[in-house]
């Protein structure tokens, strides 16, 4: 009986790390045909309930990698987005403004916000490649691949949208542009 399992094995060829999920997907399968004979279908519930779980785990998975890569990009440009946002304010309360410093401080503004925009752009996608690449380079079917690298990348871009309403209203407050 052994010497047939084997040779069964290497017909099939199962490796050792194969033969585990060839075993896992026998007894699934055995309870599956169980429940319609045996258990009136109350392993179809809990099968239901154990994919909603798995889908929720790979959502957190994609959200929590999401979000590190763009606080990772955000903190890079923390430094000078905060001190753009406090020469602006400062400037808005010190009460001496005038046409010349409000053009003085647009200008100031544009081209801080446009080198920190692309700073910040230039490290969400170095984060996003080597990421991308970390996913790639697992085991795994292509598809399950590709949802993963689509779910990561739809919630980059809600992480983004949401870093812009909180940093929209921020500068478009400040006296210049009033």
């Amino acid at each position: 009986m052994k010497r047939k399992i084997k040779e069964l094995a290497e017909k099939l060829n199962l490796d050792r790390k194969n033969i585990t999920a060839a075993i896992f997907s026998l007894i699934v399968t055995s309870a599956f045909f169980l429940d319609q004979s045996v258990f009136h279908h109350e392993l179809l519930s809990v099968l239901l309930v154990v994919d909603s779980i798995l889908l929720g785990i790979i959502l957190l998975f994609a959200i929590i990698m999401a979000g590190f890569t763009v606080m990772k990009a955000l903190i890079e440009v923390a430094a000078g987005l905060s001190l753009l946002i406090f020469l602006a304010q400062s400037y808005c309360s010190s009460g001496y403004t005038n046409s010349a410093g409000n053009d003085s401080l647009k200008s100031v503004l544009a081209m801080g916000l446009l080198y920190m925009s692309f700073h910040f752009f230039q490290k969400l996608y170095e984060s996003l490649t080597d990421n991308l690449k970390k996913i790639r380079g697992k085991e795994g079917g292509r598809v399950e691949k590709t949802i993963v690298i689509a779910l990561y990348i739809i919630f980059t871009g809600l992480f983004l949208w949401e870093i812009y309403r909180i940093i929209d209203p921020i500068v478009r407050g400040l006296c210049v542009y009033r």
